[in-house]
């Protein structure tokens, strides 16, 4: 983006263009955009224009809460007069940490929430009391995915639940989802019907009655759904879950950490209590 246009440093944006732009994970991305339509009026009360550009994947859902949004790649991102990273967008806001808001703001597509409800009662039979989304682990390339993901031996009292059916929520874990089988787990693999990517996620987290995640995107996309997450968290986890087991960013979120580094199984044990403590409310 740096070729494509200066970094604003606060410049006039009378009768310019600034282009608020993806800069880390897409957990990050889904984090931030709630502080973009305040930044967009602040531009607009100067006679600018706010131009959200973001990966393809999470254009169609972010659309839908800010209008004017283009997938990076696309042409129609013109030629900016000024850049500025999604992440920097609470500082030039001047946020301060009481301000954030933990409500709800991103929602899926109702005619695709439809089909998934449908493909999630099919897939999980009359007997399934719960659907929960769930996530283990995270992309490989990420610098502390071997701190944030979870061994799949270590979510057995979990997955031994009763009367619950878990759905993978990250395409393209088929040897894990064909291990989990194989020991009786009741879990339903629908990624293949990912077929526009976020907003297919959306819709599927939006069908689901709660979803068990480490640290990664769909967590923030749960979060921003307003729909349940219990969050499984390493020791010492991203900057902003902070130390604790509060958070200020999401209200529909519960964070589970590790006592120590790598202790998995307190968590797991908690995250399972929950769990049938839903099950009870039903």
């Amino acid at each position: 983006m740096e070729r494509l246009c200066a970094r604003w440093q606060g410049e006039t944006l009378a009768g310019k263009t600034l282009i608020v732009h993806s800069e880390q994970g897409n957990g990050d991305d889904i984090q931030m955009v709630r502080f973009v339509p305040e930044l967009a009026a602040r531009v607009r009360d100067e006679g600018g224009r706010l131009v959200l550009a973001v990966r393809r994947p999470l254009q169609p859902l972010f659309a839908r809460f800010y209008a004017d949004c283009v997938a990076i790649e696309d042409d129609a991102l013109g030629k900016p007069h000024y850049g500025l990273p999604i992440m920097s967008v609470p500082s030039v806001l001047g946020l301060q940490p009481d301000q954030v808001r933990g409500a709800a703001y991103l929602y899926a597509d109702a005619s695709r929430v439809a089909g998934w409800r449908e493909r999630v009662s099919t897939c999980g039979g009359e007997a399934a009391r719960l659907h929960v989304g769930l996530v283990w682990s995270g992309s490989p390339t990420h610098r502390r995915d071997a701190k944030r993901s979870i061994p799949l031996a270590a979510l057995a009292p979990v997955l031994a639940l009763p009367n619950v059916v878990f759905y993978p929520l990250t395409p393209g874990r088929d040897a894990d989802v064909a291990a989990l089988n194989a020991h009786g787990y009741r879990v339903c693999d629908l990624t293949a019907h990912y077929q526009a990517s976020f907003d297919d996620v959306a819709a599927h987290v939006s069908a689901l009655d709660a979803v068990v995640t480490i640290d990664s995107a769909p967590l923030h996309l749960g979060g921003a759904l307003g729909r349940p997450v219990l969050a499984m968290l390493d020791h010492v986890s991203h900057w902003c879950w902070g130390n604790e087991e509060a958070q200020p960013w999401y209200d529909s979120v519960e964070l589970f950490r590790q006592p120590q580094p790598g202790a998995w199984e307190p968590v797991v044990e908690r995250v399972a209590a929950r769990l049938r403590a839903m099950l009870s409310a039903r």
